[in-house]
């Protein structure tokens, strides 16, 4: 086996017991009396792993024909081993991924939790300062960031996959509604939609979103004690559709014509052009009407 290996070239022995290079205890865990041996190395990516070696207690038993059958096997084993070598370190690569992406996504959860806890921090703060504009502006970047945090552990448990978008848009309009005082009611209806969006389309819908909730909040209740929401999801010539309505007074003539906004619908009119390659039509249909085109990147 060593004189195979060693030279990378197949041996045949017509009888070991006359060639010093035999082993004797070959014999005794084959559990024959060895006289005759094939030694044939085994190559993977031009070196050789070890050996495939064939005794039988025949003297002269193998000529260039076995030799002929024993290399084509030896090729066949050393494909199987090498397969099993990637898998085992396809594996090994997988639970290594798998090990860091659990200790970011935990990093980075534990820091938006973090900067939301100083957020409300500096809310309070705001509170016994009497300084109610500095408070409103605390109370929207905490609802952005728990946006952020929402759709951030819907994409750790899919493992960065694909998301549904009614998944999503359901996750994140909940999360908002959470921040409503105490004895206003907001309805939201969502169609049924199995349409996808990748982990960067998910981040930046996930903050437009919010911000169209915040802002139906904001002007469609009107001082209503109740109102709303409905979003519709739908996929046309490769591209999403997403259209978020509100049962409130509308837009304005100017916000029509984006002639007038606020910063809410300034941002998600950058997120939509800049990050997502898409764009945002407003309505006006028995209420306010958002629809957000763009491309769909996962059908």
């Amino acid at each position: 086996v060593w004189w195979a290996v060693s030279r990378g070239r197949s041996l045949v022995v017509a009888d070991v017991l006359q060639d010093p290079r035999f082993f004797p205890a070959v014999s005794d865990q084959a559990g024959i009396n060895v006289h005759s041996v094939i030694s044939v190395p085994l190559w993977v990516k031009q070196k050789v792993i070890g050996a495939l070696q064939v005794v039988d207690e025949v003297p002269g038993r193998f000529d260039a024909a076995e030799v002929n059958l024993l290399e084509s096997i030896a090729a066949t084993i050393t494909i199987v081993i090498e397969n099993a070598t990637l898998y085992d370190q396809a594996r090994r690569d997988a639970e290594t991924k798998s090990f860091l992406l659990r200790e970011v996504n935990h990093r980075v959860k534990n820091n938006l939790m973090a900067i939301i806890g100083l957020l409300y921090a500096e809310r309070r703060h705001a509170e016994i300062s009497q300084q109610p504009m500095y408070q409103q502006i605390i109370d929207e970047m905490i609802v952005r960031l728990q946006g952020l945090t929402t759709v951030h552990g819907m994409l750790s448990d899919a493992e960065w996959m694909p998301l549904r978008l009614a998944d999503l848009a359901e996750q994140i309009i909940h999360s908002t509604l959470r921040t409503l005082p105490f004895g206003e009611r907001i309805t939201a209806t969502l169609s049924p939609s199995e349409i996808q969006v990748t982990p960067t389309q998910a981040h930046n819908l996930a903050l437009i979103i919010n911000e169209l909730v915040t802002n139906a909040l904001r002007h469609g209740l009107c001082d209503r004690p109740a109102a709303n929401l409905h979003v519709n999801i739908t996929s046309e010539d490769g591209m999403v559709h997403l259209k978020f309505g509100d049962d409130g007074p509308g837009f304005p003539e100017d916000v029509l014509h984006w002639r007038r906004y606020n910063v809410g619908m300034g941002l998600v009119r950058n997120l939509m052009q800049r990050t997502l390659n898409g764009q945002v039509f407003l309505s006006n249909d028995s209420g306010a009407v958002v629809t957000l085109v763009f491309r769909d990147e996962v059908s």
